[in-house]
């Protein structure tokens, strides 16, 4: 009876234990903020935060670095009514929505002696698949605002590229969506007449109603200016273009992550962890346990790793999945010495061979347990 209490009260204190485990990744799991690296042609981007979903005007940007103060300015304003088709593994993500252009006199007369379209001023600097996509101008004619500028609509249903994708938190990841905009035609380029492109003063959130996407959730969106230099894209010299980003962040949603992706994970190492309780003398039992549990963990971190672009780096699930590998194993040779050791054991050394292998079984248990917080939490942090 006291033996069984003893084991009672093992399983009890590993069974907390586990908990504990499971209460420090919930607190470990909290919204990462979301990354912003610029692009490696981008000259002294500029960013500006804007509201989720209340309006507010951006107000007033630097001076880009390159183009003169003075230079003649394109106001750029964007609005993603649907953002859908999220693929993290190819890195794209499809938009439908609008975005408008307002330039003043000086515009307009480069396009007069260029005999250049509205349509002609801008394109998508990161979009992807053009066969598949549509841009239209809302009317047929640019439309004349009320102080005086020139005003086009357009609407837009295309694919985009993810430059960046930050997976180190993952599952809990924050994954930005970047909508790119770039002057085209080289007579806007600042060699030429350098145009450069500004975000309108009035522009508010960037996504509508139907910006929702599954197992997501919207954090914040922003603009960035900045410029484009591409190396000797003409025949004499490298080129500038102005660019504009217009940027939205979405952060996984962390219970659902942690249903989905962690759970599965902390339940078969649970079982794992609970191996060692078993007798020694149950040697093929205990042995089944770890290898079954090998295979179970491949098969669980080749469907995860199936949803995520390639990265040189380890996420935080693929260093649990890396320790919880490195247990098994552990537990696995573990078992196999002490089944042999109890099996070679004279009938009258059995009871104490038997004592000193639960003795270390309980230290490795233990100590598998106590890692496995460590390394989430290195994991996290580092």
């Amino acid at each position: 009876m006291a033996l069984r209490g003893r084991r009672l009260r093992r399983w009890i204190a590993l069974l907390v234990g586990l908990l504990g485990v499971l209460l420090l990744l919930q607190l470990l799991i909290r919204p990462a903020a979301p990354p912003w690296r610029p692009s490696a042609h981008a000259n002294a981007p500029l960013r500006r935060e804007l509201p989720v979903s209340k309006p507010t005007p951006i107000g007033s940007l630097q001076e880009m670095r390159r183009f003169p103060a003075d230079a003649p300015e394109i106001r750029v304003g964007l609005l993603l009514k649907n953002i859908y088709n999220l693929q993290l593994e190819s890195q794209t993500f499809s938009a439908d929505g609008w975005y408008w252009l307002e330039w003043g006199e000086d515009v307009n007369q480069i396009l007069r002696s260029q005999n250049l379209g509205a349509e002609q001023m801008v394109e998508f600097a990161n979009q992807v698949e053009v066969w598949d996509s549509q841009i239209e101008a809302e009317t047929a004619d640019p439309q004349r605002a009320e102080n005086g500028n020139f005003y086009q609509l357009f609407r837009f249903s295309a694919r985009f590229y993810i430059d960046t994708i930050d997976e180190r938190h993952s599952p809990f990841e924050t994954v930005v969506l970047p909508v790119v905009i770039e002057t085209r035609p080289r007579q806007f380029a600042l060699s030429s007449s350098a145009v450069r492109l500004r975000a309108d003063s009035k522009l508010g959130s960037l996504t509508g109603d139907y910006s929702e996407l599954a197992g997501y959730s919207l954090r914040r969106n922003w603009v960035i200016e900045g410029e484009n230099l591409y190396d000797l894209i003409g025949p004499d010299d490298d080129e500038v273009y102005s660019q504009i980003s217009f940027r939205v962040a979405y952060g996984s949603e962390p219970w659902a992550a942690f249903m989905k992706w962690i759970l599965p994970l902390i339940i078969v190492m649970s079982i794992v962890l609970l191996a060692p309780s078993l007798e020694s003398s149950l040697g093929e039992i205990r042995l089944a346990i770890p290898s079954t549990a090998l295979l179970t963990l491949v098969f669980l971190q080749q469907t995860y790793k199936a949803e995520l672009p390639s990265t040189p780096y380890l996420t935080f699930l693929d260093e649990l999945y890396a320790y919880s590998y490195l247990v098994a194993v552990g537990l696995f040779v573990l078992f196999l010495w002490g089944s042999n050791r109890f099996e070679a054991a004279s009938e009258d050394q059995r009871e104490a061979v038997r004592q000193g292998i639960n003795r270390i079984d309980t230290v490795c248990q233990w100590g598998a347990l106590l890692g496995f917080a460590i390394v989430a939490l290195l994991a996290w942090i580092v």
